[in-house]
């Protein structure tokens, strides 16, 4: 009980620690560059790749 205790005393500090690496999460996926369009071809029918 006391170990719950704890983690009710710094409910504001780990919703803070949570919440920003949510957002860096996010923005990391932004400027990854790879959720543009793909240009991989894997092969080509009749000269269409």
């Amino acid at each position: 009980m006391a170990i719950l205790a704890q983690i009710r005393s710094r409910t504001i500090f780990l919703i803070i620690i949570i919440g920003l690496a949510l957002f860096a999460f996010v923005i990391g996926g932004l400027f990854d560059g790879s959720g543009g369009p793909s240009r991989n071809n894997i092969g080509s029918i009749n000269g269409e790749d």
